[in-house]
């Protein structure tokens, strides 16, 4: 009856709560609709403030060339974020199958 072995906790894999599941699952899309959002307003304001300048009578060409350049913005945003998801799926798939192996 030396250290009192009886007394000690045993230690168990105990299942992750499903509300702390959720969150760490959902966290990271959260943050990128949050990204996702500030960027589409930033270009819709932008959108808005070339839609003033052609109100106020600036010149067209420079307002057409100025559309130009906030179409392929939008395009490049949708790119990226197309191409992080795609990244991340690919991760999140590479992962899963890696923790069955064990």
């Amino acid at each position: 009856m030396g250290q009192g072995s009886a007394n000690k906790p045993q230690e168990t894999d105990a299942p992750e709560p499903i509300g702390a599941e959720i969150m760490r699952v959902t966290r990271p899309i959260i943050v990128d609709v949050v990204v996702f959002t500030l960027i589409i307003c930033a270009l819709l304001i932008g959108f808005l403030g070339l839609h003033l300048l052609e109100a106020t009578g600036y010149d067209k060409e420079r307002v057409q060339t100025f559309e130009t350049m906030h179409y392929w913005f939008y395009a490049g945003v949708f790119g990226l974020f197309g191409l992080d998801l795609l990244y991340k799926i690919g991760l999140a798939l590479f992962f899963r199958e890696q923790g069955k192996r064990k």
